[in-house]
C-alpha cells in the first residue's frame, strides 16, 4: 500500500473521469456508488483526496485491486 501525492491523485482524477465519461456516459446523472465497482471507488478516492490537500488534511492511502 502507498499514498500517492497530489499529482497522482490529479491524474488518477482525470483518467477516471475520462473513463466514465467514454464508458458510461449514459449513467451520468443516474450512477450509485457500488463500493465493488472500482472505477467509481477510483474516481470517489482520487476526488476525496484532492478535497483533503486542499484542506491540509492527510491523504489517504491508495490501496492496488
Amino acid at each position: 500500500m502507498q499514498v500517492l501525492n497530489i499529482g497522482d491523485q490529479v491524474s488518477t482524477f482525470v483518467k477516471a473521469m475520462a473513463r466514465l465519461f467514454s464508458d458510461r456516459k449514459d449513467d451520468i446523472g443516474a450512477m450509485l456508488f457500488n463500493k465493488d465497482d472500482d472505477l467509481i471507488v477510483e474516481f470517489v478516492s482520487a476526488a476525496t483526496n484532492i478535497r483533503a490537500y486542499n484542506f491540509s488534511i492527510p491523504l489517504e492511502v491508495k490501496i492496488k485491486r
